[in-house]
Formats: structure tokens, C-alpha cells, sequence
């Protein structure tokens, strides 16, 4: 699930995850996670913006671009449902 990381309080090492719809990402669901549930994408904006707005197309590309980017600072990360 593709969400984006809004905030991040290091005392509880949670992260508040904003979950947009598809195709139009104006409106979605806020969830707070551990930070270990988050697998952090290094992909820019534009292309997590993009495969929403085409229904998930080029998201299996995104979800190849793993890595550790900073939290708070990541464009777009990945949400594991466990």
C-alpha cells in the first residue's frame, strides 16, 4: 500500500502515514504505524503521484527503489499491512 510519511515522533518511534485514494489522491485514510512497518521508497514524488492517478500502473517499478531515506523527508513509502 502506497502511503506517504507526514510525521514522525521519535519518543514512541511511530509515524503518522497519510494513505491516499486512487485514482485521485486528494482524499485518503491517516493511520499511525511503528516505523518498522514502513519500507521507505526512494522514488520521487511526481512517479508515486503518477501511479495512483493510473490506478497503481508503474507502482511494482516504485516498489523497487528500496532504501532507508530519511524519515520525514521521504517522498513516498510503502506501507507493509502485517
Amino acid at each position: 500500500m502506497l502511503g506517504f510519511v507526514v510525521e514522525h515522533d521519535a519518543a514512541t518511534d511511530r509515524v503518522v502515514v497519510f494513505l491516499p485514494g486512487a485514482p485521485g489522491a486528494g482524499a485518503g485514510s491517516v493511520v499511525v504505524v511503528p516505523v518498522a512497518r514502513v519500507q521507505w521508497l526512494e522514488a520521487p514524488l511526481g512517479a508515486a503521484r503518477r501511479a495512483m492517478k493510473q490506478r497503481g500502473l508503474g507502482l511494482l517499478e516504485l516498489a523497487s527503489m528500496t532504501g532507508r531515506a530519511p524519515v520525514g523527508g521521504a517522498p513516498a513509502s510503502e506501507v507493509e499491512r502485517r
